[in-house]
């Protein structure tokens, strides 16, 4: 059953999201041409999907993360780190978030303050913005955001992950439903988006930046080379 309904979930987002996908695609193909950077935010079990796409096999090299150690369930401060004002705008300006990059926030309900305040905080710095949420939940909550706003209503481009309210899809006859899917689904998304973005730059004749796994032969030098070729553009290193 736990199968069956993450199928049905994963079904509905290609059905209804594939388009917004594409424009998500499109939109970081632009970002790496352009020399900018990706980047992608989470807080609390969302972390797992902000965190899959980062210097991972598979992948593309010029995403980076925001994602602080507090931020996620294994701090035991997740929850009142993610409602604490200012927290995302220290985050951005570590990272040097700015015009030209593309923010990718993850957030099932997207109405805490770093989601929202990250969302706002990279408009202003020029980077486009990509939120991966549910509509069901987000549109079923207020924001805790002092400005009113949900995710969905400041990003510029929505995909919905077609989760549950609660995010946990299956009843079995316990108090609470279990099998949450926002998760196994995100990362599912973000690996579509990154697919999309390689073919892009293959038909542009561009060669993505594709880490390799560490654990096949050849992959430490491949990986080095990227080094090499794209951390100039930070300040930091973040590999």
């Amino acid at each position: 059953m736990a199968f069956r309904r993450v199928h049905e979930v994963l079904e509905k987002v290609e059905r209804t999201q594939l388009d917004n996908i594409t424009k998500a695609a499109d939109a970081i193909t632009e970002t790496i041409i352009s020399g900018g950077w990706v980047y992608t935010f989470g807080t609390g079990h969302s972390t797992s999907v902000a965190l899959e796409p980062y210097f991972r096999a598979g992948s593309l090299f010029v995403i980076d993360t925001l994602v602080d150690h507090a931020l996620t369930p294994i701090s035991g401060i997740a929850t009142p780190t993610e409602r604490l004002a200012g927290f995302a705008r220290i985050l951005l300006d570590y990272h040097k978030v700015a015009k030209g990059d593309t923010v990718v926030i993850v957030s099932n309900s997207g109405r805490n303050n770093t989601v929202v305040e990250c969302a706002i905080e990279s408009k202003n710095r020029g980077s486009k913005v990509i939120a991966i949420t549910s509509l069901t939940h987000s549109k079923a909550v207020s924001s805790q955001h002092p400005s009113g706003k949900r995710l969905f209503e400041l990003a510029d481009i929505v995909i919905d992950n077609c989760s549950e309210f609660g995010d946990c899809s299956l009843d079995v006859g316990a108090p609470s439903k279990v099998v949450p899917t926002a998760v196994q689904v995100g990362c599912t998304i973000v690996h579509a988006i990154v697919a999309q973005v390689v073919q892009n730059l293959v038909k542009k004749g561009v060669t993505p930046p594709i880490p390799w796994s560490a654990n096949i032969p050849g992959a430490d030098e491949h990986n080095k080379q990227l080094l090499a070729k794209y951390l100039h553009s930070k300040t930091y290193a973040p590999y």
